[in-house]
């Protein structure tokens, strides 16, 4: 299959279950302009985040398609343009104690600044502060307010 088949694919499924656009918008609530839009491959206008997958997961379920993978192949063929870019962990290693001090094992420089070609290292270091939540005014202000 070539990559730019998904749409059209689309459609074509549609067309041989007799399904039109106008009933899945009606059934949906998704405009005719974005779903003839989606059949086209041209996706510049669709929304993003939630909102984007919903829809597609909503025309996957109206033209009788496994939901699940078609908005898995639609996200991978037409990431969200709006969605942060995916972090990638730097390295797994064995679960640690919370005391423990961990020594950085990449070749990012201290200064922070991440050598030629690379992509910046994003580090997050947790600290055992040693007092348990204990429910504090929120808590005993609303066993004020409930009694």
């Amino acid at each position: 299959m070539q990559d730019d088949d998904f749409g059209p694919r689309l459609r074509a499924e549609r067309e041989r279950r007799r399904i039109t656009l106008e009933s899945i918008a009606a059934n949906t609530k998704i405009s005719i302009s974005l779903l003839r839009d989606l059949e086209h491959d041209r996706l510049t206008r669709w929304p993003g985040g939630i909102f984007r997958r919903s829809f597609m997961r909503a025309y996957a379920e109206a033209i009788g398609l496994d939901p699940a993978a078609t908005v898995r192949e639609f996200s991978e063929r037409f990431p969200d343009p709006a969605a942060p870019a995916r972090v990638e962990p730097i390295a797994e290693g064995p679960a640690r104690s919370a005391g423990e001090t961990v020594q950085p094992t990449s070749s990012v420089p201290p200064s922070g600044a991440a050598p030629s070609g690379a992509a910046p290292a994003l580090r997050l270091t947790l600290v055992e502060t040693g007092v348990p939540f204990t429910g504090g005014r929120v808590i005993a202000d609303l066993r004020r307010r409930w009694s």
